[in-house]
C-alpha cells in the first residue's frame, strides 16, 4: 500500500541516504522535473536543489532528530533550466535515510507576496495619511497597534495596557477621551473625535473613528482607526484665531475711527484726500469748519488755491509741497500758515500732508491733516515778542548795570583810592579819627553797592566764576580782620577754628571771600553779647565746609522758610536798625550754587544761629609767593598812565611814583597811543573804559606799530575782570589785568608776570621768524 502511495502521489517524493546520496524517487519526479530515475538516482541530492549554502544545508540535515518532521522551502532546478519553489516535508528515519515529501508552493508564494505587498502598500499609505488602525480589547484592558499607527507615534510595543496609552494623551483631553472609549465598550455606539497626544516629544492631534464589534452583552472590541491632522488643526486653530482677530480689528477700527473723529473734533482738526489717479478732492466736514468753505475740486486744491493760503505764506507753502513731491522728504511734511476765509478773517492752521507715490514715481494719492492752530499760533507770536521784549530789557538793564557800575565804582574807587593815600599822610589825632569814620562808611557804601550789582549779574547769568589756588586758612582769617574792629566795639568774642587738615584748594577766593563776608558779617552784626565762632573743615574729599556760630538772638521760625529770599530780612525793623541791603543772603545762597555747593542754617530763637555753606574744592599745590611791593620795586622803569579819570590818575600815579617809578600820564586812548609812539617807556598801565576809543583799541593800535614799542607789555586797569572780559583783553595784546581798586601788592604782582609773558611771547616769535 505504501508502495502504491509513493508511485501514484501527486506530491514529489524521494529517498537520500546518510550521505546525501538520492536512493529513490516517485513518477511525479521524473515527470515534474524531466529527469529520467537513472539520471537522478545515485546522484548528490544538492545537484538538483537551488541552495546559497550547500554545507550549510547538509548539517541541518545531520542534525536532525529522528522522526521529527521539519518544513521548508526549496528550490528546485528542473532538466530544462526552471527553477520551482516546493513545500518540502523532511523527516529523518533511524537508519539516517531521509525521506522526502513536496508539494508546487508557487502559488501559495504568490499570495503571500501580494498580501505582504499590500501590507506594505497599505503601510505606505498609512505612513504617507497619517493614517493607522488599533484594537481596544475590554477584556484584556489592552491595546493593539498597527504598524503604520505604531511609527507614526514612535512606539516600539505592538500591544499597550489601557492605562499606558492614557499616559500619552494630553491632560485637557484625558477625561473626555475615556468617557468616549467607555460608551463604546458598553453600548456599542460609534464614535468619532478627536484627541492630543505626545509622540516624540511632540504633540499631534488625531482623529478617530471607532467601529464596536459585540463580543457579549454589554461588552464590545473597539476597532479604530486614527488619523494625524496635527497641521490640519493647526490650520484650523489659526483660522479660527483668525477670524476673532478679525472680529476684535474690525470693533478696534469702528472703535479707534469714534474716537479718531471725537479726537480730530476735540482738537479741532480736518482732514482731506487728493486722489492723483481720480482727479477728484475730497474733505471731512471739520475741514470745511475750519477753512469756511465748502468742498472745492482737484484743479483749485492742488494750485493752493484752496483752502486760500495768505498771499505772505504761500511762497513757503508751495516750497514745502515742492520739497515734498521732489522726494526730499519720504516721511511727509508740515509747515504752518494763515489762511483767508470767505469773511476775509485770518486764521492760523498747521498742516500735515503725505504723498503716496509708485516705486517710478507717479503720484498716487495725498492725504493730510489740517489742524486749527489759531489761538496758540497768536498765543505764541505774542509770547515770542513778550521775550524780545524782556531779552531787549535785559540786555539795556545789563547794560545799564555795565555803565552804572562803572560810572558809580569810578568815583567810589577815587574816593576809596584816596582815603588809603591819605593814611601815609601825617594827620592829626582828629584827622585820623575823620579818616577812619570816612573809611567805614566808605566801605558800608562799596559793600551795599556790590550787593546790588552782584546780585544784578547773578540774576542775568553774567557772573562767572574763578578757579585758582586758595588757603582756606588764610581766607577766613583775612575777612575776620575786616571785621574785628566791628567785634571789639560791641565786645565780642570772635573765635577762628581751622581743621589742620585742610589745606590749599582750587576755589573762586573773591566769591568765597564775598560769601564768608556776608555770613560772618550778618553773624557779627546780629549778635549783641557772646561770641562768633567760624570753623573751616573738609567733611568729605574735594568738599570744603564753613560754619559760622552765634549767641545772638537766633531767627524766629516765621521767618526762617524766606531768609534766602532776596530783599528779606528776619522783620522789617531789621533793616531800619541793623542797615543792609536784604541780599546778603540771597546772593550767598546763589554764589554756592555756582560753585556747586549749598549753604543752610540752624537757628532757635534766642539762642543763637550756626550758618554753613559747602562748596566743591579740589585739594591743589600752594603757589609760589607773590611779589612783594617793596618801596623801591620799580625803581628806574618808566610807566605810562592811561586814564581818563583824573582822580584814578591821580591815585594810580602815587602809587607807582611810591614804588620808585617815573611816571607820565595820558587822558584818554588817542593821547596814550601818541604817548605810546613817542617810546620809552618800560610798561603801559590802561584804563579799558575812556571816550574816544577805549583800552582794548588802544592796545592793538600801538601792537601794531612795530619796533621796541609794540613789544612794550601793557598791563589793563579795569573793574570789569570776568573771565571772559580778561580773555578779551588778553586777545587784544595785553599781557595782564589789575582790578580796580589798585592795591599795591597785586600791582606789582601782574606788571612781574606780564613783562614774563611779554618776553616769552617775543622769544617765541624770534624762534618763529
Amino acid at each position: 500500500m505504501i508502495q502504491a502511495l509513493f508511485e501514484h502521489s501527486s506530491d514529489l517524493m524521494h529517498v537520500v541516504d546518510s550521505k546525501g546520496v538520492m536512493l529513490l524517487v516517485n513518477p511525479a519526479w521524473t515527470r515534474l522535473t524531466g529527469y529520467a530515475e537513472t539520471e537522478i538516482i545515485g546522484a548528490p541530492a544538492l545537484d538538483f536543489f537551488v541552495t546559497d549554502d550547500g554545507a550549510e544545508a547538509a548539517a541541518r540535515l545531520r542534525e536532525m532528530v529522528p522522526g521529527v518532521v521539519a518544513e521548508r522551502d526549496a528550490r528546485i532546478r528542473t532538466k530544462d533550466g526552471r527553477l520551482l519553489w516546493m513545500a518540502a516535508r523532511t523527516q529523518k528515519l533511524e537508519d539516517g535515510c531521509f525521506i522526502v515529501t513536496m508539494r508546487d508552493a508557487a502559488a501559495e508564494r504568490a499570495r503571500a507576496q501580494e498580501l505582504e505587498n499590500a501590507r506594505k502598500t497599505r503601510k505606505l499609505l498609512g505612513a504617507s495619511a497619517g493614517l493607522g488602525i488599533w484594537e481596544f480589547d475590554p477584556r484584556a484592558n489592552s491595546i493593539w497597534w498597527s504598524d503604520e499607527i505604531r511609527d507614526l507615534l514612535g512606539f516600539k510595543e505592538e500591544t499597550w495596557p489601557a492605562e499606558r496609552f492614557y499616559e500619552f494623551i494630553q491632560p485637557r483631553d484625558r477625561e473626555r477621551l475615556r468617557k468616549q472609549l467607555s460608551r463604546a465598550v458598553m453600548r456599542g455606539e460609534p464614535q468619532k473625535f478627536e484627541h492630543r497626544i505626545r509622540a516624540r516629544d511632540v504633540w499631534l492631534t488625531m482623529r478617530v473613528t471607532v467601529q464596536p464589534e459585540r463580543l457579549s452583552e454589554g461588552v464590545y472590541l473597539l476597532k479604530g482607526m486614527s488619523e494625524d491632522i496635527t497641521e490640519l488643526a493647526a490650520a484650523r486653530d489659526a483660522a479660527r484665531k483668525g477670524e476673532q482677530q478679525m472680529k476684535k480689528a474690525r470693533r478696534d477700527i469702528a472703535m479707534n475711527a469714534a474716537r479718531l473723529n471725537l479726537a480730530l473734533e476735540a482738537a479741532e482738526a480736518g482732514v482731506y484726500e487728493i486722489d492723483h489717479v481720480r482727479k477728484t478732492f475730497w474733505c471731512s466736514p471739520e475741514f470745511e469748519r475750519i477753512t469756511g468753505q465748502k468742498n472745492s475740486d482737484y484743479d483749485e486744491a492742488i494750485d493752493l488755491r484752496y483752502p486760500g493760503f495768505h498771499p505772505d505764506d504761500l511762497p513757503h507753502v508751495r516750497a514745502s509741497f515742492r520739497a515734498l513731491h521732489r522726494g526730499d522728504k519720504q516721511s511727509g511734511e508740515s509747515f504752518e500758515a494763515r489762511i483767508i476765509r470767505p469773511d476775509g478773517t485770518e486764521r492760523w492752521v498747521r498742516v500735515f500732508h503725505h504723498l503716496q507715490v509708485t516705486q517710478n514715481g507717479r503720484w498716487l494719492k495725498a492725504v493730510g491733516l489740517v489742524q486749527d492752530c489759531d489761538i496758540l499760533k497768536r498765543q505764541e507770536l505774542a509770547l515770542k515778542e513778550a521775550q524780545r521784549a524782556a531779552e531787549a530789557g535785559a540786555e539795556a538793564k545789563a547794560a545799564f548795570l555795565a555803565n552804572m557800575s562803572h560810572e558809580i565804582r569810578t568815583p567810589m574807587n577815587g574816593v576809596m583810592g584816596v582815603l588809603h593815600l591819605l593814611k601815609t599822610e601825617n594827620l592829626t589825632e582828629d584827622g585820623r579819627a575823620l579818616l577812619s569814620e570816612a573809611l567805614s562808611c566808605g566801605a558800608m557804601l562799596s559793600e551795599l553797592l556790590n550787593d546790588v550789582i552782584d546780585f544784578s549779574k547773578i540774576e542775568a547769568g553774567r557772573l562767572e566764576m574763578a578757579c585758582e589756588p586758595v588757603d582756606p586758612g588764610a581766607l577766613v582769617a583775612g575777612v575776620v580782620r575786616l571785621l574785628e574792629p566791628q567785634a571789639r566795639a560791641k565786645d565780642l568774642r570772635l573765635v577762628v577754628q581751622c581743621d589742620p587738615g585742610v589745606g590749599w584748594v582750587t576755589s573762586d577766593p573773591v566769591r568765597l571771600r564775598q560769601a564768608l563776608f556776608n555770613l560772618i558779617g550778618n553773624a557779627v552784626k546780629f549778635t549783641e553779647t557772646g561770641h562768633v565762632l567760624v570753623r573751616t573743615l573738609q567733611p568729605a574729599p574735594g568738599v570744603l565746609r564753613f560754619e559760622v556760630e552765634d549767641s545772638g538772638v537766633g531767627i524766629p521760625a516765621a521767618a526762617q522758610a524766606r531768609l534766602f529770599e532776596r530783599f528779606n530780612q528776619a522783620d522789617a525793623s531789621t533793616t531800619r536798625r541793623f542797615g543792609g541791603s536784604g541780599l546778603g543772603l540771597a546772593i550767598t545762597r546763589r554764589l554756592a550754587e555756582l560753585m556747586h555747593g549749598d549753604v543752610g542754617f540752624t537757628s532757635v530763637e534766642g539762642h543763637g544761629s550756626t550758618f554753613w555753606i559747602e562748596v566743591r574744592a579740589e585739594t591743589t599745590a600752594a603757589p609760589a609767593e607773590p611779589v612783594q611791593a617793596a618801596a623801591s620795586v620799580l625803581d628806574g622803569v618808566r610807566v605810562l598812565v592811561v586814564e581818563d579819570n583824573a582822580t584814578n590818575r591821580l591815585i594810580a600815579t602815587k602809587l607807582l611814583e611810591n614804588l620808585g617809578a617815573d611816571v607820565e600820564t595820558a587822558d584818554d586812548g588817542y593821547a596814550g597811543v601818541e604817548a605810546a609812539q613817542r617810546g620809552g617807556f618800560d610798561l603801559i598801565l590802561m584804563d579799558i573804559q575812556m571816550p574816544g576809543i577805549d583800552g582794548v583799541e588802544s592796545a592793538r593800535r600801538i601792537r601794531a606799530m612795530g619796533g621796541m614799542t609794540a613789544a612794550t607789555p601793557i598791563v589793563a586797569l579795569t573793574a570789569n575782570v570776568l573771565a571772559h572780559q580778561r580773555a578779551s583783553y588778553l586777545d587784544a595784546g595785553m599781557d595782564g589785568v589789575v582790578g580796580k581798586p589798585i592795591a599795591p601788592d597785586a600791582l606789582v604782582t601782574e606788571i612781574v608776570a606780564a613783562a614774563n609773558r611779554r618776553a616769552e611771547a617775543m622769544d617765541a616769535e624770534a624762534a618763529a621768524a
